[in-house]
């Protein structure tokens, strides 16, 4: 066998196990959003917050587990850290239409909450 016939097996291994591992990085992140959907349905805040904390991890650069945390967060009243959930996801979050819907929930829940103390 060619040394270069080699290389080329190496790398075809090594962008096999790359894709094998990003599949169930992703598997994991789905299925911590669902449970967490879950959980939030069902009112069971602290469980749902554990899978958004769960799903951060898996997937930092991704919106969806930082607006389902902030929510959980203000449901249970904990408006600073529903604020720094928010704050922390518009550093990390990459993609523009991810980032754009943390800026615009944060913007819009610091209006109300602005509203709310004027009244």
């Amino acid at each position: 066998m060619t040394h270069r016939r080699r290389l080329g097996q190496a790398g075809y291994y090594i962008i096999s196990i790359l894709l094998a591992v990003l599949g169930i990085q992703k598997k994991r992140y789905e299925k911590q959003l669902s449970l967490g959907d879950k959980y939030l349905a069902e009112l069971d805040y602290e469980n749902a917050e554990i899978c958004f904390e769960k799903a951060i991890s898996i997937q930092e650069k991704k919106a969806a587990p930082y607006l389902k945390l902030a929510a959980v967060y203000l449901y249970q009243g904990r408006t600073q850290d529903a604020e720094n959930i928010l704050r922390e996801g518009s550093q990390k979050v990459t993609d523009n239409e991810g980032l754009e819907n943390i800026r615009r929930t944060w913007k819009s829940w610091r209006s109300q909450r602005e509203f709310w103390k004027a009244m």
